[in-house]
């Protein structure tokens, strides 16, 4: 048995008759053989040649994308299909792309097999702009941290506020997939590489609407029920909320930092109409008689930027 290691991870894979797989990672391939010219005599060498062969099922990818879009946007799924496109076209804008055809009619078997894919660009269209080296769909697709395509705007807004969701970077590994499969023949841990890319850049959009446009009715509620599990964040919401030229200038590490008390403090010895107009819109978020609430008035009265004035 030949001693292979996983190209993806790097641990000892097994050889089993013309197949590789990886016991760690659960990557798996193909091994090719080439049989050499007979000898003269009866005996008879053959040569083995190791070649990974990366493959990708498209349908599970797919579906796998697809679920996790189900989950919080049921209406995006029309336009998944352009975003997959426009990774697709990435990965083959990129020099060095694969030029296997039988990766290109695969391609095209699954454009055609599916009629959430049909109606978009097809297998010419993906082919030409490679040969043009242009990318297709950007504006719903791209997502960088410097673009954030109208599919990816949309699908952030659409997501519940709170925790970072997780399950969103299944999206991201799909894309990496289909990236790596078009981009080289060569596995190199291209989709990792993407994934990462992707990840890093949705990270930024997602936190950057969080801080941002923040769910306003959501904080108010929360300080109106005397719910003081993220009041540090719903003060500075409503404060974002209220106030968005001042925080026009403020990048996400500001933000990260970011307290609220502490800028009515600074405020209230530099500018105290507008730190007492800030104060002001908080108490009146908490609502008419948040007296009646006595976790946040307990709160709100610790951290009072005038509690010496009153």
């Amino acid at each position: 048995m030949a001693n292979i290691r996983c190209p993806h991870c790097g641990s000892p894979a097994r050889a089993y008759a013309n197949r590789w797989e990886c016991g760690y990672c659960g990557d798996f391939g193909v091994l090719s053989t080439r049989q050499a010219a007979p000898e003269p005599t009866q005996t008879q060498n053959v040569t083995l040649t190791l070649k990974f062969v990366s493959k990708l099922d498209f349908e599970e990818t797919w579906n796998d994308m697809k679920n996790v879009i189900s989950q919080y946007a049921e209406d995006l799924l029309p336009q998944l299909g352009n975003v997959l496109v426009y990774e697709i076209s990435h990965a083959l804008a990129t020099p060095g792309h694969t030029t296997d055809n039988e990766k290109f009619h695969a391609l095209d078997r699954f454009l055609q097999g599916h009629d959430d894919l049909r109606n978009g660009p097809n297998i010419r269209d993906i082919i030409h702009a490679s040969k043009q080296g242009t990318e297709l769909c950007v504006a719903q697709g791209k997502l960088t941290e410097d673009a954030c395509g109208g599919f990816w705007q949309q699908l952030i807004r659409k997501l519940p506020a709170g925790d970072y969701p997780e399950d969103i970077e299944d999206l991201l590994h799909g894309l990496g997939a289909f990236y790596q499969y078009f981009v080289s023949d060569d596995w190199n841990a291209e989709s990792l590489i993407r994934f990462r890319e992707l990840r890093d850049a949705f990270e930024y959009h997602w936190y950057h609407h969080q801080y941002f446009s923040p769910d306003l009715g959501a904080a108010i509620a929360r300080l109106q029920r005397d719910d003081t599990g993220c009041i540090d964040d719903d003060c500075r919401d409503i404060l974002v909320s209220a106030y968005p030229d001042h925080f026009r200038d403020y990048t996400l590490e500001d933000m990260q930092d970011f307290q609220w008390n502490y800028l009515l403090e600074d405020l209230a010895a530099d500018d105290p109409a507008l730190a007492k107009n800030m104060w002001e819109t908080i108490l009146v978020a908490a609502g008419p008689d948040f007296t009646k609430n006595p976790a946040v008035e307990e709160y709100l009265m610790d951290n009072s930027p005038f509690a010496e004035d009153d």
